[in-house]
């Protein structure tokens, strides 16, 4: 099921206070998401310096920490809430968009045909009252964020809810709980190319 999508800026942040590389090399910290789904590969293939480049995967919040402290060069975000709190606290940090990343809700092949038609609030609304099994991440990572947003807008309480999974890993790692548990899971839509959810 590919459907109920939500459209977050990717956004490339450089803090201009130091850098973690040496004169030959750039640490660059990406979301897990985008290293997973072969986006940051594609990007720094493209860079003239590539050869240069060390990249880093981590949590969008982990990323911009690390920028911070001066451990990256570069961070490759789309947590929209945090690179604001970022850029507030950090004045002298530069970001650009890079492009947009859309995610959406996947699940079971012999499910997601009842949840046609419903807007994201609405679907995570009824998969709640279901009891249908659903895996999250809660790692503080950008797919977190923009899952969170949708789960306060549903006005459900899942804390303690027994069909909720809990990896706090990385996109990867939590797609195949999914496919495992034959959950449904909300996760970044170039993610699903090449994974077991890719038909779903």
């Amino acid at each position: 099921m590919r459907r109920h999508g939500v459209l977050v800026a990717l956004t490339l942040v450089l803090a201009a206070c130091g850098g973690a590389g040496d004169a030959e090399s750039t640490v660059v910290a990406a979301g897990t998401t985008i290293v997973d789904n072969g986006v940051v590969e594609y990007l720094v293939a493209e860079s003239p310096f590539a050869e240069s480049m060390n990249v880093l995967a981590a949590t969008s919040a982990e990323a911009l920490t690390l920028l911070e402290q001066g451990a990256a060069d570069l961070a490759i975000v789309h947590a929209p809430d945090r690179l604001a709190t970022f850029l507030q606290q950090n004045p002298q940090a530069q970001s650009a968009v890079l492009f947009q990343s859309r995610f959406v809700l996947v699940g079971p092949p012999d499910k997601v045909a009842e949840y046609d038609g419903l807007s994201a609030p609405e679907a995570f609304a009824k998969l709640a009252l279901r009891g249908d099994a659903f895996v999250t991440r809660a790692d503080g990572s950008g797919t977190y964020e923009s899952e969170s947003k949708v789960w306060e807008a549903s006005g459900v309480d899942r804390t303690g809810a027994a069909w909720l999974t809990t990896t706090g890993q990385g996109m990867g790692f939590t797609l195949q709980v999914a496919v495992d548990r034959e959950a449904f899971i909300w996760v970044e839509e170039g993610t699903l190319v090449g994974s077991p959810l890719a038909n779903r």
